[in-house]
């Protein structure tokens, strides 16, 4: 019986993988353009009744409620978080553990709300008033900057051009020229040279 067995044989073609650029894709720009904003919260907290009622047997027990609304206190509820511990002897520092159990149920309410705010989202970015998204001037202009911002032209293009205005027999100040352009002007001159090749 045969109990040597052989590897796999590697394929002679093999794609180089390029990494998934988010700076440059537009589309993925605008997607995170439309996410910019800023939502006000209110959470309110008040003790667990529910959760100490449920745990009646056991001595110690702390419990809260947090309640995390959109835009105030009339605001619309976006998600409900209990955050409990048992106060005895193992954990005797009475501060550090009331405010564990009252971060806790601020932590379960927002990752319960996350939902929620998928189901608002769509009201952002239709309405897209002031009141519900704002967009910093900060981040506005950082973006902006991005769109207009001088990138050189890259050292394959300028070979490229270079090569193309050679054949189409340029004259001397047009290939002086290729090194003091941008990278989208030379983009959109070697498209016009190479359809008239």
């Amino acid at each position: 019986m045969n109990t040597s067995y052989r590897r796999d044989i590697v394929s002679p073609i093999q794609l180089k993988s390029r990494p998934y650029d988010i700076q440059t894709n537009r589309a993925v720009q605008d997607e995170i353009r439309k996410n910019i904003c800023t939502l006000h919260f209110t959470a309110e907290f008040a003790e667990d009744t529910q959760t100490l009622q449920a745990f009646k047997n056991i001595p110690g027990v702390v419990g809260f409620i947090c309640t995390l609304r959109k835009d105030g206190k009339d605001g619309p509820i976006l998600g409900f978080g209990r955050g409990m511990t048992v106060i005895n002897k193992l954990n005797r520092y009475l501060e550090k553990t009331v405010s564990f159990a009252a971060n806790a149920s601020l932590i379960d309410s927002v990752v319960r709300a996350t939902k929620m705010l998928d189901a608002l989202h769509i009201d952002f970015t239709k309405q897209n008033t002031a009141a519900e998204t704002t967009v910093t001037p900060v981040e506005q202009e950082t973006y902006g900057q991005r769109e207009n911002e001088f990138v050189p032209i890259t050292p394959r293009q300028r070979g490229y051009l270079l090569k193309l205005l050679e054949n189409i027999g340029a004259d001397d100040s047009e290939i002086n020229s290729v090194d003091e352009m941008s990278k989208s002007d030379a983009a959109g001159r070697i498209s016009k040279l190479a359809a008239t090749r």
